[in-house]
């Protein structure tokens, strides 16, 4: 099923993820970051969409500002999409008000690592990080790792994610979303690969890094 179907309004935010995290030596890093967050409550489901105020506030901080609203007292799950891992400040946002709010769980899928060194780049040009940016490469990753012993569960993108994010965006049911899903992986990006074998990738990363 060809995107063009997709209520446009989703589509522009489904191609910011789905072009996050290539492995090319043309890639570069994302430029903003978008979220989608899903809440589930023990009466409601709500569904918001976050992005970066360049030079503001970071998604992630917008995000946690909305999830204070909803106090301390009642339980909430959280399925929060990301196109690219939180920095340095914003995974220590995440963790201290995760220990500060035990009413809260979030599940964290990231389709790109920002600004970390990832192991399957070595060697390729795209892997030799500037000095300017190389002391916050490694602040991103400290931080990133001290949220995995947290109560942050995070996880890279797969095809169920993909799934998932495309039946919360509201994708045309018609044809059925795994049709879609489906036609995603096996076309080409414009470097050769499918986004499958993209993911692939970064999940071997990731698994490097816990």
């Amino acid at each position: 099923m060809p995107i063009y179907s997709v209520p446009s309004q989703d589509e522009e935010l489904f191609r910011v993820f789905w072009n996050s995290g290539f492995h090319s030596d043309e890639a570069l890093w994302p430029g903003e970051t978008r979220a989608v967050c899903v809440c589930y409550g023990e009466t409601f489901t709500e569904i918001r969409k976050f992005k970066n105020i360049p030079t503001e506030e970071h998604a992630e901080e917008l995000i946690i500002e909305h999830l204070m609203l909803y106090g301390t007292k009642r339980k909430f799950k959280i399925k929060l999409f990301i196109n690219s891992s939180p920095c340095e400040s914003c995974s220590s946002l995440l963790y201290d008000f995760l220990t500060t709010h035990d009413n809260f769980q979030i599940r964290l899928y990231v389709s790109a690592l920002y600004n970390i060194n990832r192991k399957s780049c070595e060697g390729h040009d795209h892997s030799k990080i500037p000095k300017n940016i190389s002391k916050e490469c490694e602040a991103n990753l400290v931080c990133l790792k001290k949220s995995f012993k947290g109560k942050l569960k995070i996880k890279t993108f797969d095809k169920d994610v993909w799934a998932e994010l495309t039946e919360t965006l509201t994708f045309a049911a018609t044809p059925p979303i795994t049709d879609t899903v489906k036609f995603y992986y096996n076309r080409r990006l414009e470097f050769g690969r499918t986004r499958e074998q993209e993911d692939e990738k970064m999940e071997d990363d990731f698994k490097l890094i816990k």
